[in-house]
């Protein structure tokens, strides 16, 4: 085997390597950014709930004191 055709061979496994590499880091950072899109879904969702109760209560609050002030 000549000096050319062992650099050629390394030169290869090298690239195998980083493109291993590459793709695990890639596979991380799309389950990172998936965790966090879910977690800003489910805050989102919570503040939805939040405003909607409020908006009924106050619903619920402004009709019982205009009962009870102008009943």
């Amino acid at each position: 085997m000549t000096e050319e055709m062992k650099i050629l061979i390394t030169r290869r496994n090298y690239l195998k390597n980083q493109t291993k590499k590459t793709e695990e880091l890639r596979k991380k950072t799309a389950a990172l950014l998936e965790k966090s899109r879910r977690k800003r879904n489910t805050i989102r969702g919570i503040k939805i709930m939040l405003y909607t109760i409020l908006g009924v209560l106050g619903t619920y609050i402004s009709f019982c004191l205009g009962w009870v002030c102008f009943g």
